[in-house]
């Protein structure tokens, strides 16, 4: 695998997501992370399930993602976590 061709690293990845925040005068302070977990579904993703009470419960603003298919690749999952009772809107 060439270096362009490779993935980038957690590392990275959240490097970009802090500049990106940064730009936007977010603090990023929180990170959840299903590193190399796949699957059609957010049930057996453990960053996913600690994400979501502390987004109810309101200990962020926003969700900083590298696409929103980080998230989740479901569309009815992703327009549910948008609807979720008790989360933010977006704006």
């Amino acid at each position: 695998m060439t270096r362009k061709s490779r993935p980038p690293s957690r590392s990275r990845i959240r490097s970009r997501c802090a500049a990106h925040s940064a730009s936007m005068r977010v603090t990023s302070s929180l990170s959840y992370s299903d590193h190399g977990i796949s699957g059609p579904s957010t049930i057996n993703r453990m960053g996913f399930q600690r994400l979501m009470p502390n987004a109810r419960s309101r200990k962020f603003d926003v969700i900083d993602s590298k696409s929103l298919d980080r998230i989740s690749r479901d569309l009815k999952d992703l327009g549910g976590f948008h609807n979720e009772p008790g989360l933010p809107a977006s704006s």
